[in-house]
């Protein structure tokens, strides 16, 4: 399909490839893994010049949320990266604005925002996601962010009740000894 004789197959080809693109990116690692993502990225883009909100509602609406979660995946990643966190931050607050309600997106922001130094910001939003979905991930972000902000009581608190309910995660474990926790 080209786009010129046949936009709305072409866009449909694009957000599939997009698509494609995400899973393959997230079942791989390292720098292939931010390469197909960040493929993935570009033909949703792609999609989305064709599929607008106007015109085609639903797709418009589909294309955003593979987009927003594949901003997702590849911004988690370059948290990591000191160089790349601003990077990051703005592909997560896009993530964000087309899915607000999203908790896994919420709590990306607040690592983000835990890493650039943003405490009050990171907190608000770790709060937000765990409100959302008290999954044992957003738990440990939340926990550290708390005990950085000398929340250590909250933070204690908040580790134990997770801890018995999930008392072999491997990520709270880990904040327990990384902020040596007793």
């Amino acid at each position: 399909y080209t786009r010129e004789q046949l936009p709305q197959d072409w866009a449909m080809t694009q957000n599939n490839l997009a698509v494609a693109l995400q899973y393959q990116g997230n079942r791989t690692d390292g720098k292939q893994r931010q390469v197909l993502l960040s493929e993935s990225i570009k033909h949703s883009r792609l999609a989305l010049e064709i599929r607008t909100e106007k015109y085609l509602p639903v797709h418009w609406k589909q294309s955003r949320n593979n987009l927003a979660k594949t901003l997702n995946s590849l911004a988690y990643d370059l948290i990591e990266n000191p160089q790349r966190l601003k990077e990051a931050r703005k592909m997560l607050l896009e993530a964000v604005e087309i899915n607000p309600k999203e908790p896994a997106y919420r709590d990306s922001l607040g690592w983000a925002e835990y890493r650039l130094g943003n405490l009050q910001e990171a907190e608000k939003l770790l709060q937000q996601a765990f409100a959302g979905f008290p999954h044992p991930e957003i738990a440990s972000h939340l926990i550290e962010v708390l005990w950085k902000r000398n929340k250590h009581s909250k933070a204690k608190q908040l580790l134990a009740k997770m801890l018995k309910e999930h008392p072999k995660d491997a990520m709270l474990l880990a904040v327990k000894k990384r902020l040596k926790i007793k």
